[in-house]
């Protein structure tokens, strides 16, 4: 079992807001969505050997490369860095498929715990495409922002990424109203060099302070309300947006994520 993160408050959401500058701490809860740009024609980066998992989750989409280390753009790697550990398919997790008509991510996948799961543990890595501001994907719902405001950095697991990439929204789900979420998004660093100029920024998944995760049951995150609003839905799933419009929508532009799954 993992031991939690020092100095992460579990308890606390990730909201989708501009992002704020904060203090160079060792842990950063609540990373936040990069703001979308105009949507331009996304340009694929390459994906460097030593970044490519060969062994891949169940459920993994074909369209997507399983990452095992981020991928930094030409701007935003930083000379000299040491490579840091790579993260490896995580032995807490599993994607599976939604099976229940009324789960809003249905006929999609999602991420549920295959051990009991402690509050503030951490889980895994949010991997993906490590970009400036000028390299975001507009069209992309898989980025959220690494670090302070001043860098505009994010991490998009649209192309690329691990199983972070599959964590749903609570709303909506049965058995969690009044609940929220349990897992939140928060920042880490990694790597043996003592000096932090040679180690690495991670986003990473942990579970939220409001009791453990059991065996077989969904991580599920918040968005925050934002991320709704950005699509031109309610922060709410009772405040009267057409969700089921918006749903039907996003089914039909990801089915790509979860082809032929197979719950085991």
């Amino acid at each position: 079992m993992a031991t939690p993160l020092t100095g992460v408050n579990p308890s606390t959401t990730a909201k989708v807001r501009p992002q704020k500058t904060t203090a160079s701490a060792k842990i950063k809860n609540n990373p936040k969505k990069v703001a979308k740009k105009q949507s331009t024609t996304p340009i694929i980066p390459h994906v460097p050997p030593a970044s490519r998992g060969s062994q891949l989750p169940t459920n993994w989409p074909a369209s997507v490369t399983y990452l095992i280390r981020p991928v930094y753009s030409a701007t935003t790697r930083l000379p000299g860095t040491a490579l840091p550990p790579a993260s490896v398919p995580s032995l807490y997790v599993k994607i599976r498929a939604i099976t229940d008509p009324t789960h809003p991510a249905y006929p999609q996948c999602g991420l549920f715990a295959t051990q009991n799961l402690q509050p503030g543990q951490w889980v895994l890595d949010y991997l993906g495409y490590v970009h400036s501001p000028d390299e975001a994907d507009g069209e992309s719902d898989y980025d959220l922002s690494l670090g302070d405001r001043e860098l505009g950095w994010g991490v998009d697991a649209r192309w690329m990424g691990n199983e972070g990439r599959f964590v749903n929204d609570y709303r909506g789900v049965s058995g969690r109203e009044g609940k929220g979420a349990n897992v939140v998004f928060s920042e880490r660093w990694v790597g043996e060099n003592t000096k932090k100029e040679g180690r690495e920024r991670r986003l990473c998944v942990m579970v939220a302070g409001g009791g453990k995760i059991r065996k077989g049951e969904e991580l599920l995150i918040s968005y925050g309300k934002g991320f709704w609003k950005e699509r031109g839905l309610g922060g709410s799933w009772d405040e009267g947006a057409d969700w089921n419009q918006y749903l039907e929508e996003e089914q039909e532009g990801h089915e790509q994520d979860c082809p032929n799954a197979v719950n085991e």
